[in-house]
């Protein structure tokens, strides 16, 4: 309740909905892994690079927003997940690395991209090339542990290996509508 109440006197978003209708359409185009390699191609995005950014402030979503997300949350979880069904079965019969959603016990609902842990670095950029060779949209997700991205406070520094390799054999695979079986 009381977070209700703070929420109502937090400034609203100003993108017009017209900017927005834009900005999502941009967005859509980028989920297609073709849309996504050509974003790869140009270095001065730096796609894929983590950076902390500090939350400066919030903002309310717009009310004419607000309408869209119940509908769009509703058709995402009940969207079909051929890809996703298509990855988990590649990986049950190969078992090149660690299945997470499988081990995790969680395929039920959708997943944005599948994370593949490999069971060394080496592996992984092995994966990852041939993958990336293929137009499948992989990514390394986070590359380094907390402590290395840019601009994470020295309060968080240290030394973890385990979150190291964790960071250097993650994968993660598309699973969206587009994604086929080739």
């Amino acid at each position: 309740e009381r977070l209700l109440d703070a929420g109502r006197s937090l400034p609203v978003e100003s993108l017009s909905p017209a900017a927005w209708r834009v900005k999502a359409q941009l967005f859509n185009l980028v989920l297609h892994p073709l849309g996504y390699q050509a974003l790869l191609l140009l270095p001065f995005l730096d796609v894929g690079r983590t950076v902390y950014k500090p939350l400066r402030q919030l903002a309310c979503m717009p009310g004419w927003r607000r309408r869209y997300l119940d509908a769009n949350i509703a058709a995402y979880q009940q969207r079909q997940r051929p890809a996703q069904q298509q990855i988990d079965a590649v990986l049950q019969r190969q078992a090149p690395s660690i299945n997470l959603p499988r081990v995790m016990d969680a395929l039920e609902g959708p997943l944005l991209r599948y994370p593949l842990l490999c069971g060394s670095a080496a592996q992984s950029d092995a994966l990852y090339r041939q993958l990336r060779r293929r137009g499948l949209g992989v990514t390394r997700m986070y590359q380094r542990p907390l402590p290395e991205i840019e601009g994470i406070p020295e309060q968080l520094a240290g030394h973890f290996p385990g979150a190291a390799s964790f960071a250097a054999r993650l994968l993660t695979i598309p699973t969206s509508s587009v994604v086929g079986p080739r």
